[in-house]
């Protein structure tokens, strides 16, 4: 009886991570990409080139606060965690006040350009802390720069900005912080969500493949007992082998090695002649480099080439049974994407056989005589 070494190629791959994967959080709707960066990038240069290009307006306030918004942006790109961390969200969440006190001060009465533009930042610094899962500050930092305009305004000496006037420029830029905030919070809902269900099917995964590798490791214990625990321990006894139990050494040695190398022909039928044709003196070679330099365009469960691959190993299996002592047979199957997908090369002194298996060509033989 020939003994049956399937293997169990990667099935306990995933049960050796069983951790949860880390929940979808900012890093989700993309806030910590290149793409985030340009955008904020762009913004603060708009509202740069609109402050700057307005006469009156007082330079080193205005490049005081938009410093000042450049920080808390990029606290908001490069801290980690969600949500964000306290000391990075206590620093983010005066920011809106501090831009008020350095850059309201410095602004002209007209044009309102540079007041619209210091609102938006203001604004967006507090949707940051928003899109980090700090929604009540970032409504409380927002709050905040607004009582600071109600006190700050009236006794900056700016002259024809009042604080209804800040208010009312200010408004459209709630509105905006406000949809943004909403927006990043449905958005992570649905990443945790994502996440949850992505960590559940990951986990379930691996307990699947827990469970394989397990009954895997028994039934090849239970074949290591049927077919060479006897030899294995006569060997290790130190016992003198027979030269029936030397052949069988051999046999199963060379099944096992078939096992490794060549995969896809691990078939009971086809493991069955070769077992029987080298017990008979014939020199019997199975290589299976279907996953070497493998073409992305081929699937590995390919309808049409598994169909090809059955043919070749049917085609083994009734070439072995004639196959002569001291001849030699070789069954191969290519890398994906090549052609032929396989071959059988038998040699019987002085005659070559070689049998090629294709999907774009027949199935032809090729004689030749040394």
């Amino acid at each position: 009886m020939v003994p049956t070494l399937n293997r169990s190629r990667g099935q306990a791959r995933g049960a050796e991570t069983t951790d949860a994967p880390t929940v979808v959080g900012m890093a989700g709707i993309g806030l910590r990409s290149v793409g985030a960066a340009a955008l904020i990038s762009g913004f603060v240069l708009v509202c740069v080139t609109i402050t700057f290009a307005t006469p009156g307006v007082g330079i080193w306030r205005s490049a005081a606060a938009y410093a000042l918004m450049v920080v808390s942006a990029a606290i908001v790109l490069r801290v980690t965690g969600d949500p964000l961390r306290p000391r990075a969200t206590a620093v983010v969440a005066v920011t809106p006040a501090l831009m008020i006190l350095t850059g309201a001060p410095g602004l002209p009465a007209s044009p309102l350009l540079p007041t619209t533009a210091l609102t938006a930042a203001v604004a967006m610094v507090a949707a940051f802390l928003g899109v980090r899962h700090r929604v009540r500050v970032a409504i409380a930092a927002y709050l905040g720069s607004v009582a600071t305009a109600v006190v700050v305004l009236p006794r900056s000496g700016t002259v024809g900005i009042t604080t209804s006037t800040w208010i009312t420029v200010g408004m459209p830029d709630l509105a905006v912080m406000i949809s943004a905030v909403a927006f990043a919070v449905f958005i992570r809902h649905a990443a945790l969500r994502i996440g949850a269900m992505r960590a559940r099917t990951e986990r379930e995964i691996a307990g699947r493949a827990a469970v394989a590798q397990a009954d895997e490791s028994v039934a090849q214990m239970v074949r290591l007992d049927e077919h060479a625990r006897g030899l294995l321990s006569r060997i290790a006894e130190g016992s003198r082998l027979t030269d029936s139990e030397r052949e069988l050494c051999r046999l199963t040695e060379g099944r096992l090695r078939d096992a490794i190398r060549a995969p896809a022909l691990d078939r009971p039928d086809l493991a069955q002649a070769v077992w029987a044709a080298r017990g008979s003196g014939v020199s019997v070679t199975l290589l299976d480099d279907s996953d070497a330099a493998s073409h992305a365009d081929v699937p590995p469960d390919d309808p049409a080439r598994l169909q090809i691959v059955d043919e070749l190993c049917a085609a083994a299996v009734d070439l072995l049974s004639t196959m002569p002592r001291d001849s030699s047979i070789t069954v191969r199957v290519h890398p994906r994407g090549r052609s032929p997908i396989g071959t059988i090369v038998a040699r019987d002194a002085p005659h070559t056989l070689r049998r090629i298996f294709g999907a774009d060509s027949e199935t032809g033989d090729i004689r030749s005589s040394r």
